[in-house]
This record gives C-alpha cells, sequence and structure tokens, in this order.
C-alpha cells in the first residue's frame, strides 16, 4: 500500500466514470504528470466489479508498453480506493476527440 499524496501532488478533476474518479496528479520529484483513476471500494458492490477492477489492471499491466495503449505507472490499494496512475493523454476522452472529429468532415 502506498498513499499517492505521498507522491504526487492530486490536481484538477479529469473526469468521472461508473465506479471511480480520475485526476491530474503531479510526481513531487520528477515534476512529470499522470492520469491518477481512482475506484472507491464502497461502489465495488459485488465480486464481478472487483474481478473487473482487477482484470482491467492486469491487461493495464500485461499491454504496458505498447505504443497505443495508455500506459500503467502505478497500481495501489488502500482501504477506501484502488488507486492506479496512468499516462496522461493530454488531448482529452476519445469519444470527444472522435465526435470533433467527424463533425468536421
Amino acid at each position: 500500500m502506498e498513499d499517492v499524496s505521498a507522491t504526487y501532488t492530486i490536481g484538477k478533476e479529469l473526469g468521472r466514470g461508473q465506479f471511480g474518479v480520475t485526476y491530474l496528479v503531479t510526481h513531487k520529484t520528477t515534476h512529470q504528470q499522470f492520469a491518477y483513476k481512482s475506484i472507491a471500494m464502497q461502489k465495488l458492490i459485488n465480486k464481478d466489479d472487483i474481478d473487473d477492477v482487477r482484470r482491467e489492471v492486469q491487461i493495464m499491466h500485461h499491454l504496458t508498453g505498447h505504443r497505443n495503449i495508455v500506459e500503467l505507472h502505478g497500481a495501489y490499494e488502500d482501504r477506501h480506493s484502488v488507486n492506479l496512475i496512468m499516462e496522461l493523454c493530454a488531448a482529452g476522452e476519445l469519444s470527444k476527440i472522435n465526435v470533433t472529429l467527424f463533425n468536421d468532415q
């Protein structure tokens, strides 16, 4: 277990999903920016939800290094949440980018 705020400065909220919230974080030593997804344990109400989160982490870990996949930099769990530190995709959500691209054509 690691306290994310011990290593990263937590910034603005980037987005919300069914289980969690994603924030911009900055590494305190290197000043590199990442996306920090915090998944609340209280929202994982059954075994399937827990299995889905574990599977997401396993898939991201396995695919780290592929140029078309968001890179997972760390996964931490505490009593309240599962915390993922991921590559920051500064262009925004893919769904919003696709809408812009298709509307321009």
